[in-house]
């Protein structure tokens, strides 16, 4: 069989063409033949939240005609777009915390108005808590996604 597999992440060249045995399904598997598939080696959507860098990484692995959506720039910097980046990849670029969600007054407004609710014990933030022992269970947690708002490790 003809297999083209991709051994190292990165650009298309790490793509090799190779001979292989066909494959044995095992036990409750299915062997279908295909006769052609096809590959999308660049993004059709980014959602960046991220900006600067990584931002404009995720922006040059857009494909033509993709959408680049962005809601924030954890990196302390928004990614660098140009008009000539629109119009040359065609592709979009869009703010995704449209205008109705930021008030006449600005960010200054949104922020003060926070301050007072928290201040008024209104707020309640969202905390996961483990004993420190289990700092290892915490991790593990966080990278499965269980855990909700900020997580705390606590010495009992």
């Amino acid at each position: 069989m003809h297999a083209i597999r991709l051994l190292a992440y990165g650009p298309v060249d790490n793509l090799t063409f190779e001979e292989s045995a066909d494959p044995a399904p095992g036990p409750g598997q299915l062997l279908i033949e295909v006769h052609a598939a096809g590959v999308q080696v660049a993004d059709s959507v980014v959602l960046d939240g991220v900006g600067g860098a990584l931002g404009r990484q995720a922006l040059d692995a857009l494909a033509p005609g993709g959408r680049h959506i962005l809601h924030g720039w954890a990196s302390g910097t928004p990614t660098e777009i140009t008009t000539s980046d629109l119009i040359q990849r065609q592709i979009t670029a869009t703010w995704a915390i449209g205008p109705r969600m930021i008030p006449v007054d600005g960010w200054s407004a949104l922020e003060k108005q926070a301050l007072e609710e928290a201040a008024a014990a209104h707020l309640t933030p969202l905390v996961t808590r483990f004993p420190l022992k289990d700092a290892a269970a915490a991790h593990r947690a966080l990278g499965e996604r269980r855990t909700h708002g900020k997580v705390v490790l606590e010495p009992r």
